[in-house]
């Protein structure tokens, strides 16, 4: 009977110490995630591999690391033991995704992420560590949705590091073996017509897709200009904004050589090379449908094809959505600073009302451009922000929040601004007035843009 309950004991240690490798599903929106350790233990000054395995919802993606047109890539905010440090997220190949005018670069099905964990020497055999982070990803399909987990498992440590876990080392296995090798062939890069042109000399037979990890050096939707010569095959693209503002001194990605079903991924640094003296003619895939040529100018008669009458109802259907657009939340604040310019104004001349007006415009214009140039730059510089970026940052929403609440409060009387220099002449009064409606216009965008 002893020897039955020691055999029980153990096997449920066993049973418990496998578990402990494997974390719990966690299930968001439109996916299910988890953290998987590669071993069931790990040793002082080892190194570990976790894996963050997904199961997407049929026809959603998340994004690589480089996302294409639009996206973000995965994000991990890693809370681990006091020693222990994360390396870089190691991607699967990823896969173009057009969608619409736009092309993509993410992920399907069932990705698996891998990140090595260094243990520190001082952790202690017989203790477990609990690996815990912050994930969150971008998942879309025909929308985008924003999803995060928190995510754990235990590791325990040893003297020596333990076997691979379960059933979940082969996925593991092959998650390692599909990631992009280092290239065998040697690669360089030039400046071409289009944008960056690269040379691969030796490089596999089949199908060649590039994934560079810069953001905008190349545009992901436009077309790759193909050559071969001998050993050489070139591949011209069309540069991107980021290529545009500084051509990168080496060019890095992933070539993907797709045979049928086998993709094969392959870690490039092209370094950039002065034009070759001969360069085979690049070139561009057949457009998939030639448009009609047009032998004389289409007539401008009305016919049973065409709706003139559908002008007034879209003109109304316009009005409706600036009606409906001002009454979001987003846009309440402004009508409220308006409704008080009016006030303001509404016995001055009409001169000095079409001046507030042209002010006002004056800021929204000013605003627009601004923060689309500033945009344009941290993009160029890598950032991956979108539109309204300027309320991802905390720090920004609590300025515009303070500030609208003392506007609040300026509306409601608590406290009056100017009060102490309204002596000083109807002209300063005036121009007081006159920077009201071109700061209304510049806050107007800042807040309700997005």
């Amino acid at each position: 009977m002893r020897y039955l309950l020691t055999l029980m004991a153990v096997m449920m240690a066993a049973l418990g110490l496998a578990r402990a490798q494997v974390g719990d599903v966690v299930v968001t929106g439109h996916a299910e995630s988890r953290f998987v350790a590669e071993k069931s233990a790990a040793a002082p000054g080892s190194t570990v591999t976790i894996a963050l395995m997904q199961t997407l919802e049929d026809h959603w993606h998340v994004y690589w690391r480089n996302p294409g047109d639009s996206g973000l890539p995965l994000d991990i905010r890693w809370d681990l033991p006091e020693g222990f440090s994360a390396g870089e997220v190691q991607y699967p190949l990823p896969h173009a995704l057009p969608l619409g005018p736009l092309t993509n670069y993410g992920h399907e099905g069932s990705p698996v992420f891998l990140i090595d964990i260094a243990v520190p020497e001082s952790a202690a055999p017989g203790s477990v560590a609990q690996i815990a982070a912050d994930a969150t990803w971008l998942i879309c399909a025909d929308i985008c949705v924003p999803e995060d987990a928190r995510l754990t498992v235990s590791l325990p440590i040893a003297q020596t590091s333990g076997e691979p876990t379960g059933r979940f080392a082969v996925d593991i296995d092959r998650a390692r073996r599909a990631l992009p090798k280092e290239a065998s062939f040697e690669t360089a890069y030039f400046g071409g017509e289009r944008g960056p042109v690269l040379r691969l000399t030796g490089a596999p037979e089949g199908d060649l897709e590039f994934f560079p990890y810069g953001p905008a050096v190349t545009e992901p939707s436009a077309p790759v200009a193909v050559a071969r010569e001998g050993e050489d095959t070139y591949l011209g693209f069309q540069a991107g904004f980021a290529y545009q503002a500084q051509a990168p001194a080496t060019l890095g990605g992933v070539l993907v050589v797709v045979n049928g079903e086998s993709r094969r991924g392959y870690e490039i640094f092209a370094p950039r090379t002065e034009v070759p003296a001969s360069v085979p003619p690049l070139i561009l895939p057949e457009p998939e449908a030639e448009p009609a040529e047009i032998t004389e100018a289409p007539k401008l008669t009305a016919s049973p094809e065409r709706t003139p009458g559908l002008f007034l109802p879209t003109l109304l259907l316009a009005f409706l959505g600036g009606i409906i657009l001002n009454v979001m939340p987003c846009v309440f604040p402004i009508v409220f600073l308006k409704a008080a310019g009016f006030a303001a104004v509404a016995k001055e001349d009409r001169s000095i009302i079409r001046l507030h007006g042209l002010l006002y415009t004056l800021g929204v214009l000013i605003a627009f451009g601004g923060l689309a140039a500033l945009l344009l730059v941290l993009r160029a510089g890598g950032e991956q922000l979108g539109w309204g970026f300027h309320l991802q940052s905390p720090i920004a929403v609590a300025i515009f929040a303070s500030v609208l609440f003392l506007i609040g409060l300026n509306l409601f009387g608590v406290f009056e601004v100017g009060s102490s220099v309204q002596g000083a002449g109807s002209n300063l009064a005036t121009a007081g007035g006159s920077a009201g409606a071109f700061f209304t216009g510049l806050l107007a965008v800042a807040v309700a843009a997005p």
